[in-house]
């Protein structure tokens, strides 16, 4: 039968989430996995029988201040998330929905049986709710965070929504499709689609976001401000280029944290509002040289510029924004002004140092000219036949950008 926990705990009290999960709890075996001799699952309690498996198999990933996929186990909200929505139960279980856990291996049947039965029968009661102070940074991004993106991220795409795109969350919160699929209503696929419905509190954290919030398209697009740090097309390219290089952040190495989209940016250590907080931007202005990013030493650091960027976008909440009708002037165009910032952000990073990509130092103007003489820098970012498509990590430039250089090289590369 349901056993309910009458009280809920301070996110930080870990010791009294063990408490409260000594009462033992009654369960009703079934079949989801088949049963095992001389294994309990009547009298099943978590400090005695959940939390000694989650130690050995999933917190050396979930745990500490950089956890896998931003879920910390030993915080009492997020374990309280994942069991309520399903995903730990379909991640232990290999759900085909679901990132197979623990990675490379299965629980003992045992241990896999008790953690099911007990997600299935622990309810979890709100605590403390603040549906005042809800912003997306704070209180929006989390949720989806722990509850959707597990099957709605970049990769899988489930349903062919990423929610950590924010343009994505916002058409559905506009369109009505977010609240309808969380509060299960008629016509809408109910979500989490494996787990318990959203607590009533996150549900009124919902409603009060999207109703303090306009989601309209202007016609043309979604116009770009100049004092906003747009992710995709500020950010990014400036993470593939210095960091996301081969033998790096690029995934090939296991202990170098892939830095390649929003959602691995995001769980290498950002707190948003807290530049000074996040690691991923103390890496970039310590002094010192071990601990340094970009590696390795050697590496030219990011300018300056860039690195006050990053600091930009964390205090504005790094959020994955997205606009569309940036004004585009190829007609006023100077090397400091148009083309230097483009290839500071999108080729400085493979292209400067010791040991420069492809042989091809882009480090000021002579390095950029003489590349720009030989065709080489056109043909590249133009795609154009016999030369290497750049940037190599990332997409190719917008067309904007490639006018202006075109332009640049067309008024013979002017050094002002």
């Amino acid at each position: 039968m349901l056993k309910s926990i009458k009280s809920w705990l301070p996110a930080t009290s870990i010791v009294s989430l063990l408490v409260l999960y000594s009462i033992s709890c009654k369960h009703h075996p079934d079949e989801i996995i088949p049963p095992v001799s001389q294994c309990d699952t009547t009298n099943i309690t978590y400090p005695g029988d959940v939390l000694p498996v989650l130690q050995a198999y999933c917190y050396g990933c979930h745990t500490g201040n950089n956890p896998s996929a931003g879920i910390d186990l030993s915080n009492p909200e997020h374990l309280k998330a994942v069991v309520n929505n399903g995903r730990l139960a379909g991640s232990l279980l290999h759900h085909a929905d679901y990132t197979a856990m623990p990675e490379g291996t299965t629980l003992p049947q045992c241990a896999l049986r008790q953690i099911v039965l007990w997600a299935q029968d622990t309810i979890f009661p709100d605590g403390n709710c603040d549906s005042v102070n809800v912003t997306f940074a704070g209180t929006i991004r989390p949720m989806l965070l722990l509850n959707c993106q597990g099957c709605h991220n970049s990769t899988k795409q489930a349903g062919g929504l990423d929610l950590s795109d924010y343009l994505t969350v916002a058409m559905l919160a506009g369109n009505g499709q977010l609240m309808g699929s969380v509060e299960h209503l008629a016509g809408y696929s109910p979500m989490p689609k494996y787990g318990k419905k959203l607590s009533d509190c996150d549900l009124g954290k919902l409603r009060k976001w999207i109703a303090d919030t306009t989601f309209v398209n202007p016609p043309g697009g979604i116009p770009c401000n100049p004092d906003t740090v747009y992710f995709e097309m500020d950010l990014l390219p400036v993470f593939l280029s210095a960091c996301a290089k081969s033998g790096c952040h690029d995934g090939s190495d296991e202990e170098a944290p892939r830095l390649t989209d929003y959602n691995t940016i995001m769980n290498a250590g950002v707190k948003p509002g807290n530049p000074g907080g996040s690691k991923i931007y103390k890496v970039l202005v310590t002094t010192n040289l071990e601990d340094r990013m970009p590696y390795p030493q050697g590496s030219p650091p990011l300018p300056d510029d860039q690195i006050a960027m990053i600091s930009k976008w964390i205090s504005q909440g790094a959020q994955n924004l997205h606009c569309d009708n940036q004004p585009c002037d190829s007609t006023n165009v100077t090397f400091s002004g148009t083309v230097w910032p483009i290839i500071q952000n999108n080729c400085y990073g493979c292209h400067s140092g010791s040991n420069p990509g492809g042989g091809i130092l882009l480090k000021d103007y002579a390095t950029v000219a003489a590349a720009a003489q030989a065709g080489k820098l056109y043909g590249s970012i133009a795609y154009l036949s016999g030369y290497a498509r750049m940037p190599k990590n990332g997409n190719q430039l917008s067309q904007c950008n490639i006018r202006q250089v075109k332009k640049w090289i067309d008024l013979g590369m002017p050094a002002k």
